[in-house]
């Protein structure tokens, strides 16, 4: 047998090997949540303030930091079920194009909600395109991810919405309950 062989051999037993010991790891990757339930949820976000920080501008790009306190309304399986608040730390970066600006937001919330010891905790990213001066856009999308706390804890929202025009903003996707 040959150097040449042995390498080939070699090489093809090292490839089997990581391959079988990543299979465990790509299939939980994969796969559906074992435990837990799906629900369908809506999420309808109503803006309540804006307080923004001083505009960092380097060529035709803007930064941007703030603080927004957003009114949700939660329907969970097409029922009217919770209300609250929810306050977003907010990061904007808007690049100043020809016909309008792009803005790209990370949005981490705290939403309590009312009644209730507890609430949800995640972030957001929205993307926005059309963007112009008097405020108004052309589309957005946005995916938020949200982890239950106190009489939430074990639950998961996973919502957003796909390319929409100007409008009210709700959020569609599930909730998922332990």
């Amino acid at each position: 047998m040959g150097v040449r062989e042995v390498r080939r051999k070699l090489l093809v037993a090292v490839l089997l090997t990581a391959i079988m010991l990543a299979a465990p790891f790509i299939g939980a990757v994969m796969a559906e949540p074992t435990q837990g339930q799906k629900v369908p949820i809506t999420i309808t976000w109503t803006s309540i303030s804006t307080v923004p920080d001083v505009p960092k501008i380097v060529g035709n790009t803007v930064h941007n930091h703030g603080v927004i306190t957003w009114g949700v309304a939660i329907n969970i399986d097409y029922v009217p079920t919770y209300t609250g608040i929810a306050i977003a730390d907010r990061y904007v970066v808007i690049t100043v194009q020809k016909d309008g600006a792009n803005m790209k937001m990370k949005e981490v919330y705290d939403m309590s909600i009312d009644g209730e010891d507890g609430g949800f905790v995640g972030s957001a990213l929205i993307l926005m395109e059309g963007v112009m001066p008097t405020g108004g856009w052309e589309k957005s999308k946005a995916h938020g991810l949200l982890n239950g706390y106190g009489a939430f804890e074990g639950q998961t929202i996973n919502a957003g919405h796909h390319w929409a025009p100007p409008g009210p903003i709700v959020w569609t996707g599930y909730l998922l309950k332990p």
